[in-house]
């Protein structure tokens, strides 16, 4: 999941991709989108409790996909993997039960069989709406970086400066604000934000600080 998140409070968003590896490149590639549907529609996605009993039943993960293919354009899964990214918002989990959750994603058989197939699960600990400023900062932070992924600058820049407010010390919302406004076109903004951001880090960041404070540069260059 997005930022390996293993604990999701109750309407807290959520944003997971499934990530297709070929390890057995050396016998060919697999072929993915069939004549008329794109492998992205023919996921499925399964949200089970911890012993196996299925959640969210007629659910549309589907409708839930960030970039939806509307075309199949007979992709193959060779070296490079294949990624797709699903967003629940938090109504979509506000219905379960605080505990253990798995989400699995699987593809037809007629693509690759079971028995050639391992899945790797997403274990999730499904919480109690937060109740400290703390655990609120980590909802508003997902709130902004799903919004980020969505394209929603405005939303995103709001939940990231809520995140702050509440925990001083979220300094992923530093970088999401002044991405947002980099996206905007507000390169002052951005770079004032890049700049706090800079300050958290320490001399043992290294050749990232660098990098960092020659971006910031070539953004004040456009100034």
């Amino acid at each position: 999941s997005h930022g390996n998140v293993s604990r999701v409070f109750t309407g807290q968003p959520l944003a997971f991709d499934v990530i297709l590896l070929n390890l057995e490149t050396s016998t060919g590639t697999i072929a993915l989108d069939d004549e008329t549907t794109p492998w992205e529609q023919r996921v499925v996605v399964t949200l089970t409790t911890s012993d196996g009993t299925v959640l969210l039943g007629g659910f549309s993960w589907h409708a839930r996909l960030l970039n939806r293919v509307i075309e199949p354009s007979h992709r193959v899964l060779g070296v490079t993997p294949a990624r797709l990214t699903f967003i629940l918002d938090g109504v979509d989990l506000a219905s379960l039960t605080p505990g253990p959750h798995v989400i699995n994603a699987s593809l037809p058989p007629e693509i690759v069989g079971a028995e050639v197939t391992r899945i790797i699960p997403l274990r999730l600990d499904i919480a109690p709406p937060p109740t400290t400023d703390a655990d609120r900062a980590i909802v508003n932070l997902a709130i902004a970086e799903v919004a980020a992924l969505r394209g929603d600058t405005i939303r995103a820049i709001d939940a990231a400066k809520t995140a702050l407010a509440l925990d001083p010390l979220q300094d992923r919302a530093l970088t999401i604000v002044a991405e947002s406004y980099e996206a905007e076109g507000d390169l002052v903004d951005a770079v004032a934000w890049y700049e706090r951001y800079l300050e958290t880090l320490d001399a043992e960041a290294g050749d990232y600080r660098q990098r960092l404070e020659a971006y910031i540069d070539a953004l004040r260059r456009q100034l």
